[in-house]
């Protein structure tokens, strides 16, 4: 009786550790590392599966040290079974309510492929990460001449509250205009960006890019 005791109950804590790690998971995931706020999924998930296993935590652990010294016989270990069935039955609606976009790997919006006027590249405006505080834009750009592709990191001004539209037809968030010297673009963020319009100066052949004075 006593190897079944020790059986059980480090099973049971065993699935005290797992669901306390679903838990963290949880609240680091739907923040995407404290980047964004819960969205209503997460939170729901949070305060209901949550609270319940906050709740079925705290009586096992009372239960664990009451009964620390003590052979829990039989109907103890049928506690403990249903106990722990329910801590790892919670821990996976904690762990599948976790969205990895925007924290394990980025979440890529993008604009239709456009050309320059010269025909010489095509590209898109590319907003890393959406909503959150590690917000950034890139622009992709490939040379039809070679099919050589690059990414261009764009400082454009936005906040994560900041939203944009999805257009219908020949529609962008920026536009990439020609200028009289040979790789030299100008790009200008357009209304559907939903950020006030800003210019940036690109050398697309270097990489290079300065940021224009508003207009």
């Amino acid at each position: 009786m006593r190897i079944l005791t020790t059986v059980c109950k480090g099973i049971w804590i065993i699935a005290i550790a797992i669901n306390v790690a679903s838990l963290l998971w949880l609240i680091v995931g739907s923040t995407a590392n404290f980047q964004r706020s819960m969205d209503i999924v997460a939170i729901y998930t949070l305060f209901s599966i949550g609270i319940f296993s906050i709740i079925v935590i705290s009586l096992s652990i009372f239960y664990l040290i009451k009964t620390k010294k003590q052979n829990i016989g039989i109907a103890g270990c049928a506690i403990a079974c249903v106990f722990s069935l329910l801590l790892l039955g919670c821990s996976y609606m904690n762990q599948d309510g976790v969205d990895e976009r925007g924290w394990l790997y980025d979440s890529v919006n993008q604009d239709p492929i456009k050309s320059t006027a010269d025909r010489k590249y095509d590209y898109r405006l590319e907003i890393i990460n959406r909503g959150q505080k590690n917000v950034r834009q890139q622009l992709y750009v490939k040379e039809l001449a070679t099919k050589q592709e690059k990414y261009i990191d764009i400082p454009i001004k936005m906040e994560p509250s900041y939203g944009y539209s999805l257009g219908t037809g020949d529609w962008a968030w920026a536009r990439l205009k020609n200028t009289d010297h040979i790789n030299e673009y100008i790009l200008i963020t357009t209304s559907e960006l939903g950020v006030p319009i800003q210019s940036f100066k690109i050398n697309v052949d270097e990489g290079s890019i300065d940021v224009m004075p508003s207009q």
